[in-house]
C-alpha cells in the first residue's frame, strides 16, 4: 500500500507535467520523452494506486492532433465521456481521480469543465490521498470568488480543527487560496488558534495564512497583532521569518507604530551573522541570506529620516559588511542590501567609506550582473557623498568601454550623478560619442534626456552649450528631438540674459547653421534656428546695413521652408519672417517666394494652423502701416494677460451699445436665456412630458371640453384625451392612445 506522502509526491509531479504539457505543446521532444516517462512517475510508489493510462492516452491524441477544429471536437468528445463518467453512482476512487486529472487537462487547455468542480469538492471528503488531490484540484479550478467556494467552508474549518497535521495543513493551504474577505471571520479564530500549534510547519503555515488575509483585508487581523509579535519570539527561525513578512508589509504602509521592533531586529540579525542558528538555513555557507536581506529591509524603512533609530542601525549594519567579504554571490546580494539600507538611514561616514571599499569588489568582478550591481550601488552612495566615486575611477572609466549596453547606460547613469561644472564637458562628450555609435531609439533617449538635463543645469557657456546641442539633435530623429525644443529655448532665453553680448552670439552661432549647405538641417535644429533669428534679430542692431541682412535672413529661412520638412517646423519659420518684417524691405518678392512654394503643393496637405499663420503674413505684408504698428509688440518678451490692446475694441463696441463682460460667477445668477426671447416661446413645453399624469395638475382649463380628461402641464401646455369608446365629431374621434396638444395663450 503506498503511503501518503508518496501519493501526495505523485499528484505534484503529475499536476506539475500537466501544466508543463500545456505549456510547451509544441516542444514535441520534451514532451514525448515526458510523456514516456509518465507511466513510471505515476506507478512509483503506487503499485497498488494504478492510474494515469487514460491521462497519457489523452495527453498523446491531443498532442498529435493537427487543426484547432479537430482539437475542439476530440476534447468536446472526451468531456462528454468524462461527464458521463462522473455521473455513474458505482465510479471506483482510483477511476474518480483519473478523471478529475483528465478535466484539469481540460480546464488547462480552456475548455469549459465546470460539471467537475462539484466532484472535486465531494473529493475532499474522503481518505487523506483523496482529500490532497480534492484539495489541489479545487484550488486550480476555483478562485476565492467563485460562487462554489461557500461549499468548502465546512471542510475547511473542519481541517483546520483535526488532530491530523496532515489534514491542518491542506486546510491552511486552502484557507490561504479560496478565503475570501466575507469569510474571513468564519476561519480566523482557527487559524489564530495554530499559531500555538506544537509542529513548526503548522505555526509557518498559519502565519502564511494570515499574511495572506492581512493583504486582502487589513481591517480584519489588526486586532492580533500582538499575535504577531509573539511569533517573533518563537523558539523556531522559520516561524519567526514567516512573522517577519507580515511586519515588513505592515512597515510598508505605515512605519511608525513599529519603531519599538528596532531592538529585536538587531538582535535577530546578530544572532543570523553570529552563526547562533542552525545550519539548515545556511546558503553556500552564508547563514539565512534572504532572512538577512529581508531583516535589512525592514531597518531600513525604520531608520529612514529618523537620527535616534538610525543610530541603533549603524553597528549591526558595520558588522553585516564585515562578516560579507567573502567572494560568494549571495554575499554580494547582502552587500547591495546593506548599501541601499545605508543609503537610505542617515548613514555615517564610517559607513559609507566601508560601502565603497566593498563596491570595488562588484565593479572588478567579470560577472556582468555583479558590475551592474555594483554600479547601481556606487549611485547610491555618490548621491549621498561625491567623493564616493572617486576611488573607482579607473573601475568607471573600463565600464564605460564595455561591450554591454546595459552597463554603460548605468555607468551615465552613475556620470550624471558625479557632473559638475568642471567636468560636464568631458562627460557630455561621452556621452555624445555614444550617441553617434548608438542606433537603438529607447537607448538614444534615455542618454539625450540626461545629457540635455546635464548641459541645461551645468554648462559653462553658451557657445559650447550650443555647438553640444546642435551636434545632438543632428544624430536624434524628428520625434525625439522635438523633445527637447523647449527646454533648449529656455536655456538660451537665460543664457542670453546674462550676457551684454548674448544676443548676437546666439545669433551668429544659429546663422551659420543656418547657412550649411551640405545637408538638410533636422527639423529640431530649424525650429530653435528660426525662434532664435525672430527672437532676438531686431534689438541687435538698426543701420542701414539692418534691411539688407534682414532680406537676406528671410531669404535664406525661405529657403529652409522650402525644404521637406514638418509643418510644424515651417510654422516657427513663418514666425520668424513676420517678426523680421519691419526691418525687410523687399515684402513683395518675399510673398511671391511664398507663393511660388505653396502653388506647388496641394493644399490638402497644408495644416489649417499653417495656412492661418500664412494669411497673417500676407494681411501684414499688404498693410505697411500695419507692419509699423505691430512691431513694438513682437520682440515683446512678457504676457498681456490683461489683454490691454483691446482696449480700443471694447471701447468702440461698448459705444455701439454692446452689453459689459460680466465674469463666470455672475452669469450663473442671470437668467440663460434673455426675456424678448423667452417671450417667443412662451406656453410652450420644451422639455418631454412626464410619463406619470397623476402627478400633473388635475384641474381643468377654462375652455375645456366635456367628456374629456384634461390635465395641466409646465409651461401653460395642456394634454386633452378622449374617453375609451367615447365618440364626437372633428378631432374628439380620434383614438384614445392620440394625444391632442393646445396652447394656453393666456
Amino acid at each position: 500500500m503506498a503511503s501518503i506522502r508518496d501519493v501526495t509526491s505523485v499528484t505534484a509531479r503529475t499536476l506539475d507535467f500537466l501544466a508543463g504539457l500545456c505549456l510547451n505543446l509544441s516542444m514535441s521532444r520534451i514532451i514525448e520523452k515526458t510523456l514516456n516517462a509518465l507511466p513510471t512517475i505515476l506507478n512509483q510508489g503506487l503499485e497498488t494506486v494504478n492510474y494515469g493510462a487514460h491521462l497519457k492516452t489523452l495527453c498523446h491524441s491531443v498532442l498529435n492532433i493537427d487543426s484547432k477544429y479537430d482539437e475542439e471536437q476530440y476534447i468536446k468528445n472526451e468531456i462528454k465521456y468524462l461527464k458521463e463518467k462522473l455521473n455513474q453512482p458505482d465510479v471506483t476512487s482510483n477511476c474518480l481521480r483519473e478523471s478529475l486529472l483528465c478535466c484539469l487537462f481540460c480546464h488547462i487547455l480552456s475548455y469549459d469543465v465546470s460539471f467537475s468542480f462539484i466532484h472535486a469538492i465531494k473529493l475532499i471528503q474522503g481518505s487523506i490521498v483523496d482529500k490532497t488531490i480534492g484539495y489541489v484540484l479545487v484550488r486550480c479550478f476555483l478562485n476565492e470568488n467563485h460562487e462554489l467556494v461557500v461549499l468548502l467552508i465546512n471542510s475547511i474549518q473542519k481541517d483546520i480543527k483535526s488532530s491530523n497535521v496532515l489534514e491542518v495543513r491542506l486546510g491552511l493551504i486552502a484557507a490561504c487560496s479560496l478565503i475570501n474577505t466575507e469569510m474571513i471571520p468564519a476561519v480566523l479564530p482557527l487559524v489564530v488558534d495554530r499559531l500555538n500549534h506544537p509542529k513548526v510547519f503548522i505555526r509557518k503555515k498559519a502565519l502564511a495564512c494570515l499574511y495572506r488575509f492581512l493583504v486582502i483585508s487589513p481591517n480584519s487581523v489588526q486586532h492580533i497583532e500582538d499575535k504577531f509579535r509573539h511569533a517573533l519570539t518563537d523558539k523556531d527561525l522559520g516561524v519567526v521569518w514567516s512573522a517577519l513578512y507580515l511586519f515588513y508589509h505592515l512597515i510598508q504602509k505605515n512605519a511608525e507604530p513599529y519603531k519599538d521592533l528596532v531592538d529585536s531586529l538587531i538582535h535577530i540579525q546578530g544572532q543570523v551573522i553570529n552563526r547562533q542558528i542552525v545550519s539548515e538555513y545556511d546558503y553556500k555557507h552564508i547563514p539565512a541570506p534572504w532572512l538577512q536581506i529581508l531583516i535589512l529591509k525592514i531597518l531600513a524603512l525604520l531608520g529612514q529620516g529618523d537620527h535616534e533609530t538610525s543610530r541603533k542601525i549603524y553597528p549591526v549594519l558595520a558588522e553585516t559588511l564585515q562578516k560579507c567579504e567573502t567572494n560568494q554571490e549571495i554575499s554580494f546580494a547582502i552587500v547591495d542590501e546593506c548599501i541601499i539600507t545605508i543609503a537610505t538611514v542617515a548613514a555615517q561616514t564610517e559607513l559609507l567609506e566601508d560601502a565603497t571599499k566593498l563596491v570595488g569588489k562588484f565593479l572588478k568582478s567579470t560577472s556582468k550582473n555583479l558590475q551592474y550591481l555594483g554600479l547601481c550601488s556606487l549611485t547610491k552612495l555618490t548621491i549621498l557623498q561625491k567623493s564616493c566615486a572617486a576611488a573607482h575611477q579607473m573601475s568607471i572609466i573600463g565600464c564605460l568601454e564595455d561591450t554591454d549596453n546595459t552597463i554603460k547606460l548605468k555607468t551615465f547613469d552613475l556620470l550624471g550623478v558625479m557632473t559638475n561644472s568642471n567636468n560636464v564637458k568631458v562627460i557630455c562628450t561621452r556621452m555624445l560619442s555614444f550617441l553617434t555609435d548608438n542606433t537603438d531609439q529607447s537607448v538614444q533617449e534615455t542618454i539625450a534626456t540626461k545629457m540635455v538635463d546635464l548641459m541645461i543645469e551645468f554648462s559653462p557657456q553658451m557657445e559650447w552649450f550650443i555647438e553640444v546641442i546642435i551636434s545632438t539633435l543632428e544624430i536624434l530623429n524628428t520625434r525625439l528631438g522635438n523633445k527637447f525644443v523647449n527646454q533648449i529655448q529656455h536655456k538660451i532665453k537665460r543664457d542670453v540674459s546674462q550676457r551684454a553680448d548674448g544676443k548676437e552670439t546666439v545669433i551668429n552661432l544659429f546663422l551659420a547653421v543656418l547657412q550649411t549647405e551640405c545637408k538638410p538641417l533636422p527639423d529640431p535644429v530649424v525650429k530653435v534656428a528660426s525662434w532664435v533669428l525672430g527672437e532676438y534679430y531686431k534689438n541687435t542692431t538698426g543701420s542701414s546695413s539692418t534691411h539688407r541682412s534682414a532680406d537676406q535672413l528671410t531669404q535664406l529661412l525661405v529657403r529652409h521652408y522650402c525644404q521637406p520638412i514638418g509643418d510644424m517646423t515651417r510654422f516657427y519659420i513663418l514666425s520668424a519672417v513676420i517678426k523680421l518684417l519691419p526691418s525687410c524691405h523687399d515684402h513683395e518678392a518675399l510673398l511671391t517666394e511664398f507663393n511660388n512654394y505653396h502653388a506647388m503643393c496641394r493644399i490638402e496637405n497644408i495644416t489649417a494652423s499653417l495656412i492661418q499663420k500664412f494669411k497673417e503674413l500676407q494681411l501684414l505684408i499688404s498693410n505697411k502701416e500695419l507692419i509699423k504698428k505691430t512691431s513694438s509688440d513682437i520682440t515683446r518678451d512678457t504676457m498681456d494677460f490683461t489683454m490691454s490692446f483691446l482696449d480700443e475694441f471694447v471701447c468702440e463696441a461698448l459705444e455701439n451699445g454692446a452689453k459689459p463682460y460680466l465674469p463666470g460667477y455672475l452669469r450663473k445668477s442671470q437668467p440663460p436665456v434673455l426675456e424678448e426671447t423667452k417671450s417667443l416661446f412662451a406656453g410652450l413645453k420644451m422639455e418631454a412630458y412626464r410619463s406619470d399624469y397623476s402627478a400633473l395638475s388635475s384641474s381643468p382649463p377654462a375652455s375645456g371640453q366635456a367628456g374629456q380628461t384634461s390635465h395641466a402641464g409646465q409651461d401653460g401646455l395642456w394634454v386633452s384625451r378622449s374617453p375609451v369608446g367615447s365618440s364626437g365629431s372633428g378631432a374628439s374621434t380620434a383614438p384614445s392612445n392620440i394625444r391632442d396638444v393646445s396652447v394656453d395663450k393666456t
